[in-house]
């Protein structure tokens, strides 16, 4: 089943790694991951895979919110959360090959129902974002809650050796897939020179 739903010094045992970044990692019964998710790019999409292998039966998928979205770089070019859930759902069902339980709800903070969910076991982070899977695991403590275990997926770097990020795509410096987009060198009615990027 997949649900969309409608729109919004560390303690060394706060990381509770279940496996290294390139290990294999124990069965999980439920799993988060998080993310803005707009243009779903390689990057985005090899967090979703990971959720996807883990053995998980359920899988909860915090989407930003379109509140939330406007402290990101170019909020103005990110698309709905209507449009990003609806193609991270489109995305899944390609991908999954059995059954799932699957949410996609919208993320109106950091965090989400990985705080407060005695049920969610397991998290998908990037390299990046595991400051914020440990302070999750730190919040749950607190609660009384176990800490999950966190699937570090490595950052998936574009064709030039930089890492891909949703912003680079905003502005069209690379593709969905990291692919370098040409360089094309135009001129203003004023006459100045105005670089424009043009996919190959």
């Amino acid at each position: 089943m997949i649900l969309l739903e409608n729109p919004v010094e560390e303690e060394e045992d706060a990381y509770n790694l279940s496996f290294s970044l390139t290990g294999e990692h124990n069965l999980c019964k439920k799993i988060a991951l998080g993310g803005t998710f707009d243009r779903l790019h390689i990057g985005h999409r090899s967090l979703i895979d990971k959720a996807l292998e883990s053995g998980c039966k359920s899988i909860v998928i915090g989407v930003v919110s379109d509140k939330l979205i406007h402290s990101k770089v170019l909020s103005v070019l990110i698309k709905p959360y209507n449009i990003r859930a609806k193609r991270v759902m489109e995305y899944i069902k390609r991908k999954s090959k059995e059954p799932l339980d699957i949410i996609i709800e919208p993320l109106n903070d950091p965090y989400g129902p990985t705080i407060n969910d005695p049920e969610i076991d397991t998290i998908v982070v990037s390299e990046e974002t595991l400051p914020r899977a440990v302070e999750i695991n730190m919040i749950r403590t607190e609660h009384g809650l176990k800490p999950l275990n966190i699937i570090v997926v490595e950052i998936i770097k574009a064709e030039d050796g930089r890492p891909l990020r949703a912003t680079r795509v905003r502005l069209s410096e690379v593709d969905e897939n990291g692919k370098l987009l040409a360089r094309m060198l135009v001129f203003s009615v004023s006459g100045d020179p105005v670089e424009q990027n043009n996919s190959q």
